[in-house]
């Protein structure tokens, strides 16, 4: 995304990053089901596959986050970013 694109407010930033951290995530996921990469290297899997919970972790904590300030604002949830 260029500079000129961003958000102004902070709540639609938080929207976006949620976005993008969800598209990291299913590339990830994609990633480590498609390479055999547990038999080539155990350690890279295993940290990729922790990368990949600690970045889901963040995804839920910034979800939780957009939907109370949703909530403040009378607007619904979202279910996912």
């Amino acid at each position: 995304m260029d500079k000129d694109n961003i958000p102004e407010d902070f709540w639609d930033r938080m929207i976006l990053e949620g976005a993008e951290l969800d598209e990291r995530i299913r590339k990830a996921q994609k990633f480590l089901e498609k390479r055999d990469m547990y038999e080539k290297d155990p350690l890279v899997y295993d940290l990729l596959q922790a990368q990949v919970t600690a970045m889901a972790t963040y995804s839920n904590i910034l979800l939780i986050r957009v939907n109370r300030e949703r909530a403040n604002r009378n607007l619904p949830p979202l279910a996912q970013f």
